[in-house]
């Protein structure tokens, strides 16, 4: 799934290698999948894209944004978009949900694994997106301070019982924060996702915020996630701590087996010790 690590590193390579060069033909929806998104009819997206010029992409948390013309936004990411830049005469993707070819005889795809998003907006409908015109500061920008991340903790009542995977992935929200990219920060931070956001202390607070922060910086610098890959094909280059593979296994900083709990819309991975779980409601 895109998240921010690879909407940053896909939208950088996007705005070097196609900033500039006009669609010279377009294709949108030719492999249908029950789960790929578009806004609007996709049959109408080749009349609104050939012959326009793609600007430079950039980042929206885990959305990638990139101008075409001077009317229209092409989103993608979010999802389980694969999206890959091919050579004249490549072999493309069996299987693909928008296909673009550049002037330059370049072709990019987009093929959605899972579920996806594939969206052409004018500036007003995404400046009205409830996700793509959201605005929220980059966790690894200076608007990203430690001061902005505890007024959000201050802004919680204390009865708020909200969780603190719910507290970072929807509401506030980090941006670009999805499941995936969760659990090593967790886990770095050693807090567990069911712990009340609103019983964090300070000093907790601030033990997140560095985590969260080396956690991006990391996954940036080695080119996102193993399991995800970017403009080129290839896999990032920065090895999980939590995931599907690693339960069972021992934790690697006090041995206990791994733990897997489903919460939330998807499953999560914790160290039972490293991370305690907080008890739970009786009934």
């Amino acid at each position: 799934m895109i998240e921010y690590p690879e909407a940053v590193i896909i939208s950088r390579q996007m705005a070097a290698e196609l900033a500039g060069r006009r669609i010279a033909e377009a294709q949108a929806n030719a492999s249908p999948h029950k789960f790929a998104f578009f806004t609007g009819d996709p049959s109408a997206y080749p009349s609104l894209l050939v012959g326009q010029a793609l600007g430079a992409a950039r980042a929206n948390g885990s959305l990638i944004l990139v101008p075409v013309g001077r009317e229209l936004h092409l989103v993608l990411g979010g999802g389980g978009e694969r999206i890959l830049l091919h050579e004249p005469g490549a072999r493309l993707p069996a299987r693909h949900q928008l296909g673009l070819t550049c002037d330059d005889g370049r072709q990019l795809t987009v093929s959605v694994q899972g579920w996806g998003f594939v969206a052409l907006m004018d500036h007003e409908t995404l400046a009205a997106h409830p996700y793509a015109g959201r605005t929220r500061p980059d966790p690894l920008n200076a608007a990203f301070s430690l001061d902005h991340f505890r007024e959000q903790f201050a802004s919680l009542s204390e009865g708020d019982t909200r969780s603190l995977k719910a507290f970072l992935v929807s509401d506030p929200g980090v941006s670009g924060i999805g499941n995936g990219v969760l659990q090593d920060i967790l886990f770095r931070a050693r807090q567990h996702p069911r712990v009340s956001a609103a019983q964090l202390s300070l000093e907790q607070q601030d033990a997140l915020y560095d985590a969260l922060r080396a956690t991006l910086s990391q996954m940036l610098a080695q080119g996102g996630r193993d399991s995800e890959r970017n403009l080129y094909g290839q896999p990032g280059g920065y090895r999980r701590l939590m995931h599907s593979g690693t339960a069972g296994q021992p934790c690697r900083q006090c041995g206990t087996p791994i733990e897997k709990q489903s919460f939330l819309g998807g499953s999560v991975y914790y160290c039972p010790v490293c991370q305690p779980e907080p008890p739970r409601k009786s009934r």
